[in-house]
């Protein structure tokens, strides 16, 4: 089983409409089966081409696979300052509940592509 630091990622008697469930800042957490999630929030996180894409589309990809009644709470935590959700838990725990959501494994997103570098690049189109 995946395991994040500081996160409780162990599931205890998952209600059948919960794909999983996990535990942060002493409550616990339940994520929608695949059945209940939209395709079109989980694509745009899973097919997210680089970190900085897959960053902008956290918020919504928990809202979409949280529990409805949870979703915002967990966005609010998200936000706060004293928040124990860095970045590095974040991205295990994405992983984690996709893993379990979609019931498959997971692939990094790469890191964003280097700019042209001070490369100058000429057209030979007329």
């Amino acid at each position: 089983m995946s395991t994040v630091p500081e996160l409780d990622l162990d599931a205890i008697e998952v209600p059948s409409e919960v794909a999983c469930q996990f535990r942060l800042g002493g409550r616990h957490w339940h994520c929608r089966t695949a059945g209940a999630v939209p395709f079109d929030t989980v694509a745009r996180l899973v097919g997210a081409k680089d970190d900085a894409q897959a960053i902008v589309q956290v918020e919504p990809f928990f809202r979409a696979v949280l529990v409805p009644e949870e979703g915002e709470d967990f966005c609010a935590l998200l936000h706060a300052e004293d928040s124990p959700l860095t970045l590095e838990r974040i991205q295990a725990l994405v992983e984690y509940v996709s893993e379990h959501v979609l019931a498959r494994p997971t692939e990094r997103p790469k890191r964003s592509a280097p700019g042209s570098q001070g490369k100058r690049t000429t057209s030979t189109a007329a």
